[in-house]
C-alpha cells in the first residue's frame, strides 16, 4: 500500500511538470514569461522538498554529486551578479530561475523513472491530446482575434482593418506577435518540434498526432520551425529505417527545393534576417565588457540586451542570448549538460539538441523547460515501446537504474 502510494506521488509530480510546460499562456499575465511553469514548478520542488524531509528520504539523492556540482556553479555565476541587481528580491528571483531549470528537470527526471511503463506509455496520448487542443486554440485566437495578443498600447481599430484582408506581406506580422501563448509566434513553431518528436517515438495513434503537428507548425508562421520540422524527418529517417522513415525521408526530399527557396528569399528580402546578422555582429561588444561579465555574464534579467543591436529589444538568437544572460562559463556548461543528456538519454534528446540550436540560430529561448521536458519523456517512450512485446517491467528496471 505505501508502495503505492510513492508510486501515485511520482505519478502526479511528473503529470503536473509535464502539462505545465504547455500551459504559456504570457498575454493573460502581462507578458510575464513561463507565468505558469515557472511556479508550479518551484512549488511542486518546495512541498516535495518538505515531503522528503519529513519521509527521510528523497528521489533526489541519487544525483546528489550532480547538484552539489550544479550548486557550487550556480553560486558562482549568481555572486557574480549580486552587486548589479539593484535589489535583494531581483537577486533572488534569478536564482529561482536557475532552481525553476536544474531543480525541475531532476525533479522530473527521477520521477518519470519511478512512474511504471504502463502509465509512461499510455500518458503520452493524454499529454499529446491536450498540448495539440491548446496549441489548435492558440493558433485559432491568433487569426481570429490576433488583437488578445498584440500590444495594449497599439490602435484596436487599424488592427481590426488589417485583419480583414486575411494574412499578406503587410500585416504577415500581426499574425505571428498575436499569440496569446508568447509575443512572438516563432516560438510556437519551435514549442511544436518536441511534441511531434515525443509523436515519433512510439506509434499508437502516431498518423493523426503528427498531421495535426505539422498543420500547427505550417501555421505558426516560423520559417525556422519549417526547417526545424524538416530536419527532424531527415534525421528521424535516416535513424529509423523502415516505411515511416522512408515516408518522413521523402517528404523532406519533397520539400527540401522549397526550403532551398525560401532560404534565398529570406536572405534576400526579409528584414528580420538582417536582424539575426546585426545580432550576431553585436557579438564584438564582448571586447567592451570586464572579464567577470564576459565569463558570468549579466544575469537573466539585463544579459539579454548586452549584444543587441538595439537597447530596447534583446538579443534573441540562442549563443548571443546564452553569453549575455551566464557568460562564457554559463554557456559551456549549458551546452556539455546538453551533450551529457544526449549520452544518456540517446536520440530523441540529441534530436531536440539539434533543432534547438538550428532554430536558435534565428529565435529560441534557452530556458524553456519543454525543451528538456518533452525529449526526455520522448525517450522514456521510445525505450519502453521497444520492449512492449516483452515483459515491459523488466526494461523498466534497467532503464531506471542506468
Amino acid at each position: 500500500m505505501r508502495c503505492y502510494k510513492k508510486i501515485r506521488l511520482y505519478r502526479a509530480i511528473f503529470t503536473l511538470l509535464l502539462l505545465s510546460s504547455v500551459l504559456r499562456f504570457d498575454a493573460f499575465f502581462n507578458g510575464a514569461h513561463r507565468y505558469i511553469p515557472y511556479r508550479v514548478t518551484i512549488i511542486t520542488l518546495f512541498f516535495y522538498i518538505i515531503y522528503s524531509s519529513l519521509k527521510n528520504e528523497s528521489i533526489l539523492k541519487s544525483n546528489l554529486k550532480e547538484w552539489l556540482a550544479y550548486s557550487i556553479t550556480i553560486c558562482v555565476i549568481s555572486l557574480s551578479w549580486l552587486l548589479s541587481f539593484e535589489s535583494f528580491v531581483a537577486f533572488t528571483n534569478n536564482i529561482l530561475s536557475f532552481l525553476f531549470i536544474i531543480g525541475g528537470t531532476y525533479l522530473f527526471i527521477a520521477a518519470l523513472k519511478r512512474c511504471d511503463p504502463i502509465f509512461v506509455l499510455n500518458f503520452r496520448v493524454t499529454f499529446l491530446l491536450l498540448s495539440c487542443l491548446i496549441f489548435t486554440l492558440e493558433c485559432f485566437i491568433r487569426f481570429k482575434y490576433p488583437e488578445l495578443g498584440l500590444d495594449s498600447g497599439m490602435d484596436g481599430k487599424i488592427i481590426s482593418q488589417r485583419m480583414a484582408d486575411g494574412v499578406s506581406t503587410d500585416n504577415f506580422f500581426y499574425f505571428k506577435y498575436g499569440s496569446i501563448m508568447f509575443f512572438d509566434s516563432n516560438y510556437i513553431g519551435l514549442n511544436l518540434l518536441p511534441l511531434v518528436i515525443l509523436t515519433l517515438s512510439h506509434h499508437k495513434y502516431r498518423s493523426i498526432f503528427l498531421v495535426w503537428l505539422v498543420l500547427l507548425v505550417l501555421f505558426s508562421l516560423s520559417r525556422s520551425a519549417w526547417v526545424g520540422l524538416l530536419f527532424i524527418f531527415t534525421l528521424w529517417g535516416i535513424n529509423r529505417p523502415g516505411n515511416l522513415g522512408r515516408f518522413l525521408m521523402g517528404i523532406s526530399l519533397i520539400a527540401i527545393p522549397f526550403a532551398i527557396i525560401l532560404v534565398y528569399e529570406i536572405v534576400k528580402n526579409d528584414p528580420s534576417f538582417l536582424t539575426k546578422i546585426a545580432i550576431f555582429n553585436s557579438l564584438e561588444l564582448i571586447t567592451e565588457v570586464s572579464y567577470v561579465e564576459l565569463f558570468f555574464g549579466f544575469g537573466l534579467v539585463e544579459g539579454p540586451f548586452i549584444y543587441s543591436p538595439n537597447e530596447n529589444a534583446y538579443a534573441h538568437a540562442l549563443l548571443p542570448l546564452l553569453l549575455g544572460q551566464v557568460g562564457i562559463v554559463g554557456t559551456f556548461i549549458y551546452f556539455f549538460t546538453w551533450l551529457l543528456m544526449c549520452k544518456r538519454f540517446g536520440f530523441p534528446v540529441f534530436l531536440a539538441f539539434i533543432i534547438l540550436n538550428l532554430c536558435g540560430i534565428s529565435l529560441a529561448d534557452p530556458w524553456e523547460v519543454i525543451y528538456f521536458y518533452v525529449p526526455i519523456y520522448a525517450s522514456f517512450v521510445r525505450q519502453y515501446s521497444l520492449f512492449a512485446g516483452r515483459k515491459v517491467n523488466e526494461s523498466h528496471a534497467s532503464y531506471t537504474h542506468a
